[in-house]
């Protein structure tokens, strides 16, 4: 049987073993030094660009204006009247992720609307609640009571307006392009988005919050293709001054003459408290 001093001695052996395949080789450190540094290279970039703190914009964000970005498709000339329109779309949607009370949160996503849309899937968003134990199974809350415990959970309780401190007026642009495949079609706003290769990780949803109207695929049937447009808001966060692009995907509803969100995606995934609901 092996004395206790021989056990000791293995068992060190194996630790010491183990600690030293953690740790990386010059070539592996090399790497992780240069992602890191790209990391940062990035993080900078983005967060040297000119902003103006919100402070110094109205509440109906009137400032905020979309130029055309360099990587929109040259076919694609928006109307005045789209422009307007979709620059009208991102002032909701910057009112939807700053707004301080829920009914303010609530007017800006009906927006242009008549009324309040439907939440797209109140069963996953109830089914979320509860597995954050935010609410019970019995608590059988209606649509708007369930809305309002995701939306102050994802807020802080409407601490948006405090968060993003900031916004870049300049670099808030738009790509438009027309799309004509499914596939296109289905694709993420960083991944329709050529100006966007660039990302510190990607926060997207599949499809948004809202039931805004006509879904775009079924529009697309209908018409065989769809003008889309991406629009980038560059914002600011308060706690760490770090800037990065949020982007916003709609498509232009031919008989109803109006842009349709379609998706939202951060192009910053670290762990915060705020995340848009649109």
């Amino acid at each position: 049987m092996p004395s206790l001093k021989t056990l000791i001695g293995a068992a060190l052996l194996l630790v010491c073993s183990a600690h030293s395949a953690e740790v990386p080789g010059p070539a592996g450190a090399r790497a992780e030094n240069k992602a890191q540094k790209s990391i940062n290279e990035l993080r900078g970039r983005w967060s040297s660009v000119p902003f103006t703190p919100f402070s110094q914009i109205g509440r109906d964000y009137a400032e905020v204006v979309l130029s055309t970005s360099e990587f929109s498709d040259e076919n694609c000339a928006l109307t005045e009247s789209q422009k307007k329109a979709l620059a009208r779309q991102a002032r909701y949607f910057l009112a939807a992720l700053r707004a301080p009370t829920f009914d303010r949160f609530l007017a800006a996503i009906r927006g242009d609307l008549q009324s309040t849309p439907t939440v797209r899937n109140l069963p996953s968003l109830r089914a979320a609640l509860e597995q954050r134990n935010l609410i019970l199974p019995s608590d059988n809350l209606s649509e708007e009571d369930a809305l309002r415990v995701s939306w102050s959970t994802h807020t802080d309780f409407g601490r948006g307006d405090v968060y993003y401190d900031a916004i870049s007026l300049p670099n808030c642009k738009y790509e438009a392009r027309l799309v004509r495949s499914r596939e296109d079609l289905e694709k993420s706003p960083q991944a329709a988005s050529l100006g966007h290769r660039e990302h510190l990780g990607v926060k997207t949803r599949r499809d948004t919050t809202f039931n805004y109207g006509e879904a775009a695929g079924e529009a697309m049937s209908r018409d065989g293709l769809l003008l889309t447009a991406v629009v980038t808001l560059h914002m600011r966060t308060a706690p760490n001054k770090y800037g990065y692009p949020i982007l916003v995907r709609y498509f232009w509803h031919t008989r109803e003459a109006r842009w349709v969100a379609m998706g939202v995606a951060e192009l910053w995934s670290a762990k915060k408290r705020f995340y848009p609901i649109y």
